[in-house]
């Protein structure tokens, strides 16, 4: 398929800002309580939950529980790059990122742009399933770059926003699997014996995403 277009580390402007200190609760809360049905506040996580995947708590009415915001700000769009920064690694080759992390608490992921208050809110399983889909193609098709942190370097995809919807709207459309290695409602989960060869088989076809430490693998 070609080679990934050349890397780069994040500039000035396009840096990401992953604290959650970077964007101010008012206007995570603005949207928030406009796009979510039955909202009734915000509040922000504490540093544990933060660490599985929320920055905020969304409260809802109804004796609906909370639902899990996790927030990524970009500082600066005057690129017009018309993309958002999917995290393929968060320690480069050695713990995969949290878009493809399918351990994460998070319900919704917040994209929002600081400079022109524009957003991007999507639901975080249907964002994480297309990322473990399609992200292998994206990194070689699409720029990606690092961000040093300390000793240990994140890499970032930028998916353009149309492409990243076509695709999680493909993930939302297909036809029930027939294969004997796929379960369907009415199927018992697999033995030993089966879930041995699934894995087998992962191991012959893995992906470049693989990440050697960290292979969890779902039916």
């Amino acid at each position: 398929m070609g080679q990934p277009l050349d890397e780069r580390f994040y500039d000035f402007d396009e840096r990401l800002a992953w604290s959650r200190g970077a964007t101010s609760t008012g206007d995570v809360a603005s949207i928030l309580l406009d796009r979510i049905p039955a909202a009734t506040g915000i509040r922000k996580a504490k540093l544990a939950e933060d660490r599985q995947g929320t920055d905020y708590w969304v409260d809802r009415d109804h004796g609906l529980p909370p639902l899990s915001v996790d927030v990524k700000t970009r500082q600066s769009s005057r690129h017009k790059k018309n993309d958002v920064a999917l995290e393929s690694w968060s320690v480069f080759r050695q713990k995969i990122g949290w878009t493809r992390d399918e351990t994460k608490r998070t319900d919704y992921v917040l994209f929002y742009w600081a400079d022109t208050h524009q957003f991007l809110l999507l639901a975080f399983p249907l964002l994480c399933r297309t990322f473990r889909q399609f992200g292998q193609g994206w990194r070689i098709q699409y720029r990606t770059a690092k961000q040093s942190s300390g000793d240990y370097q994140s890499q970032c995809i930028f998916v353009p926003i149309p492409v990243l919807l076509d695709a999680i709207n493909e993930c939302c459309q297909d036809t029930l699997s027939t294969r004997k290695d796929q379960l369907d409602i009415n199927t018992r989960p697999p033995g030993p014996k089966q879930q041995n060869e699934h894995t087998a088989q992962q191991r012959k076809t893995g992906s470049l995403f693989s990440a050697p430490t960290q292979r969890r693998h779902t039916q």
